[in-house]
């Protein structure tokens, strides 16, 4: 249409434009973007290994050490002392599909998926006889959407739009059956991918409506560099509902302190008998710190907001807990060690 051809060609260097300033911006931010969620791993990753059987005992004597440098303080095996380590696990491969999951559904509903269908008044029906009044005219059809690949290491997107017409049942059958896709009018796609470019799937966004203007946008898709895939994590070891809401570690500490750093610090003052009665001549404490996990309470009363442990959420918590019978048990045999000594 000769009067439309300036309109025609402003709109098209206003989307050239606006094409090669996203993808110059995505190029950057991409690899920017997927280098951070590996610097959260590599965190995740060496905070757990400060969780080991001793190096909790280096922080607590660290603790200890540094409210008063006499006393000593010691990890308990009345509890499993590797309980940090073994609390969470790290996840990979399809062990990811959880965090897979969580990140789709984030994604807002248009990004995920959106189109429409939209009559074309001006376009009527020639291929065909039409049976009724939706096959008088064709359509417009938009599909495109972003997605994950199954493999999760690829990100995808594409945007298509085509006009549909009505094709005949058979040859000698003129009357109008389906819609086929007859002319692609536009097109795009990016694609952020571990391997490189190696192509996008035809799965995701309905795309199989519009498959010429889809094929197009693949073998024009933006290659977007730089993405290091969905990130291993660590999450916690238990699964189930029932654990997760019960979901805590306990960490029975003894603390020791010589009688004869005593005087020292109460200033000559003795609050007990004679050096020779104490137990293994020191003092003992016992205490029993426990770390969980404590819901908002307007996430308890809708089952869709409520929320259980995990390690995405900072509603961690520690307190003091009573030792069980089994924590004085082994420091009641911890400190008769020591005396026998």
């Amino acid at each position: 249409i000769p009067p439309l051809r300036p309109v025609a060609g402003w709109i098209q260097q206003v989307a050239a434009a606006t094409h090669h300033l996203a993808a110059t911006g995505a190029r950057i931010e991409v690899p920017l973007r997927s280098g951070y969620t590996r610097a959260l791993q590599s965190s995740q990753g060496l905070m757990h290994a400060a969780a080991t059987p001793f190096s909790a005992q280096a922080m607590v004597n660290e603790v200890v050490w540094t409210g008063d440098p006499r006393f000593f303080g010691q990890l308990i095996a009345s509890s499993d002392i590797s309980a940090f380590s073994k609390f969470s696990k790290n996840h990979t491969g399809k062990d990811r599909e959880p965090l897979a999951a969580l990140v789709r559904d984030t994604l807002d509903s248009y990004s995920r998926q959106h189109g429409f269908n939209q009559t074309l008044y001006l376009l009527p029906t020639t291929r065909c006889i039409p049976t009724n009044t939706s096959q008088i005219f064709s359509q417009l059809r938009r599909r495109g959407g972003t997605w994950l690949t199954p493999d999760l290491q690829d990100w995808e997107s594409a945007d298509t739009l085509s006009v549909h017409s009505w094709r005949r049942r058979g040859r000698w059958d003129p009357r109008c059956s389906s819609l086929r896709e007859s002319i692609p009018l536009g097109w795009g796609g990016a694609d952020a991918s571990v391997r490189g470019r190696d192509g996008m799937s035809t799965q995701f966004a309905g795309l199989r409506d519009n498959p010429g203007a889809f094929s197009r946008a693949r073998s024009n898709a933006v290659a977007l560099p730089g993405y290091l895939g969905l990130s291993s994590h660590r999450a916690l070891s238990v699964s189930s509902l029932r654990d997760r809401q019960q979901a805590s570690v306990r960490v029975p500490v003894l603390v020791r302190l010589p009688i004869s750093k005593f005087a020292k610090i109460t200033a000559g003052q003795r609050h007990f008998g004679s050096a020779d009665t104490a137990f293994g001549n020191a003092l003992w404490s016992l205490g029993v710190a426990e770390t969980y996990f404590l819901r908002p309470p307007e996430t308890l009363s809708d089952p869709k907001t409520r929320e259980f442990a995990n390690l995405f959420a900072p509603f961690w918590e520690a307190r003091l807990v009573p030792p069980s019978s089994l924590d004085r048990t082994v420091a009641l045999t911890l400190a008769g060690a020591r005396t026998a000594k």
